[in-house]
């Protein structure tokens, strides 16, 4: 199975022989810069090549909007759709006044609904169509994916009856199941490697931050935040970023241990 089944294959469409399953994987891969851009990975169907290649195209047209920042001609003359919506809630103050992180994480989800929906009237969603995309997603991706992309879709349907381009939000009525809590137990070697490494190239202030993350247990923002003055004696005093209340800690013997090493 040397020649992949598609020739001439749009840009950015990928294809690979899969052994052990005996199949092609066919999908559609954007670049580093465009996946800084909220763009993800986007799975096609080997037993449907036109279609395949009709989607890889779609996708890259999507690219070519998202980077003139205007809107496809054909989803303007048809006014409210899944596209605008997403680029008039990027521009909302709840948008903007989001984490820099929680905005990456939704941009990512965005583009992937984009990528289903985006030239879709906003009207047309009801429960049974998000109910059937949701099971498509728990078969075809995971329950993480499912529930996230679900949500986000939710909400925006709840910006779009805010604009009043409908009355009520459909994925409201939507059930999806709960995640299972996600675990991941490092081992104290792993701990050592990662101050070692980081004191190795020279990136103390890292070395101490993964020692307040794992000893002091506080936000990232404040561990990122904190100044060598607020650590006096044997206490870190700050003011935590969330609520904006004072709090003062006592040190762990570590991470005590590395400040004074460093001086």
């Amino acid at each position: 199975m040397n020649q992949p089944p598609i020739k001439n294959a749009p840009q950015r469409l990928r294809q690979r022989w899969r052994a052990r399953e005996k199949s092609w994987r066919i999908w559609w891969e954007p670049s580093t810069d465009l996946r800084e851009l909220g763009f993800e990975v986007v799975e096609l169907d080997p037993k449907r090549l036109t279609w395949s290649v009709r989607e890889a195209e779609r996708l890259n047209g999507l690219v070519d909007q998202r980077r003139s920042g205007v809107v496809a001609p054909a989803a303007a003359r048809r006014g409210r759709t899944v596209l605008a919506l997403i680029r008039d809630f990027e521009t909302s103050p709840e948008f903007s006044d989001l984490k820099p992180a929680s905005q990456r994480d939704y941009r990512q989800g965005f583009r992937q609904i984009e990528a289903k929906w985006g030239d879709s009237p906003v009207v047309d969603f009801t429960p049974p169509v998000i109910y059937q995309w949701y099971r498509a997603l728990l078969r075809e991706r995971s329950v993480f994916v499912a529930a996230s992309l679900k949500r986000k879709l939710s909400i925006l349907l709840s910006h779009a009856v805010i604009l009043g381009w409908r009355s009520d939000n459909p994925a409201l009525g939507v059930k999806s199941k709960t995640p299972p809590r996600r675990t991941r137990i490092g081992t104290w070697e792993e701990l050592d490697s990662l101050t070692a490494s980081a004191r190795r190239l020279g990136l103390y202030s890292i070395a101490l931050a993964i020692l307040l993350a794992i000893y002091q247990g506080q936000r990232r923002t404040d561990i990122v935040q904190a100044q060598r003055a607020a650590f006096a004696e044997h206490t870190w005093l700050l003011r935590r970023s969330k609520r904006g209340n004072a709090g003062g800690f006592e040190l762990h013997p570590e991470v005590l241990a590395r400040i004074s090493h460093q001086g």
